[in-house]
């Protein structure tokens, strides 16, 4: 369904461009034909190889990425693993659960819960790893997706100029209709422009940024889970999340735009 509905988006830009190119001429910088091809194109094209469900996810990723705080995060996830710490000493497991259920910290909600199914430590380790390379898949595969769009926009654009350009040699003996033609092959290139290195890059830089800010936190949960699963004391654990913030951690690679 989801290739169908793209195929469709893509002819439909392709053919609503044509329409707007001799039923609204450009003004200025504003060309509805070029900008309806820009727009409408990439999104069509995407819808080939990403089912909706995916989508979804995808610009969920995108809202908690702009969401996030890296500071504050931390900040929740210190007094939350506190908390279960706490909680998991004195044997009260409802309310680890309860707090569990109530977290703010991202990855404490994630990662957690897997220290109250009183696992060994090596299956813990296991189950905590796991979990924590889903989050990190779901997040790369929006960066994907964003670095796709930045990728067809551009090349879009390129293909809005060649229909430009042939428009304005099939209209060579009619000067005012040189024109629509040669703001279509500039604007479109334009529009592509504008929208990959201002819009969709920025967003995907965003995204980066919360991967590597989840990483990172994802490092720091876990090491507080297993502190707790030691039986360390509470500001040990609670330490473990905020005293090493400092350390770097390797940011997945991922590949721009291309040429």
């Amino acid at each position: 369904m989801h290739v169908f509905l793209g195929l469709l988006i893509t002819i439909g830009a392709f053919a609503a461009s044509a329409v707007l190119e001799s039923v609204a001429p450009p003004r200025g910088l504003a060309n509805p034909a070029a900008l309806t091809l820009l727009v409408l194109g990439p999104v069509g094209v995407t819808l080939f190889s990403h089912p909706f469900r995916s989508l979804r996810q995808n610009f969920a990723v995108v809202r908690r990425a702009f969401a996030h705080d890296r500071r504050r995060s931390l900040e929740h996830a210190s007094r939350e693993m506190g908390e279960v710490a706490r909680a998991v000493r004195e044997a009260r497991w409802s309310d680890a659960e309860q707090t569990l259920a109530g977290a703010q910290g991202e990855q404490v909600k994630l990662l957690a819960p897997y220290l109250l199914e009183r696992l060994e430590a090596e299956a813990l380790h296991e189950a905590v790893a796991s979990a924590a390379f889903g989050w990190m898949s779901e997040v790369k595969a929006a960066d994907d997706l964003l670095q796709g769009l930045a990728r067809y926009a551009p090349a879009f654009g390129m293909i809005g100029t060649i229909m430009g350009l042939v428009d304005l040699f099939e209209n060579l003996d009619d000067s005012a209709s040189l024109g629509p033609g040669m703001a279509m092959a500039l604007l479109a290139t334009l529009y592509g422009l504008v929208l990959c290195y201002c819009v969709y890059m920025p967003i995907s830089q965003r995204v980066r940024t919360y991967l590597t800010n989840g990483a990172q936190e994802q490092r720091l949960v876990e090491r507080a889970i297993h502190l707790v699963h030691q039986g360390r004391p509470v500001h040990d654990v609670r330490r473990a999340v905020v005293g090493d913030t400092s350390r770097p951690v390797q940011a997945v690679a991922v590949e721009g735009p291309r040429a």
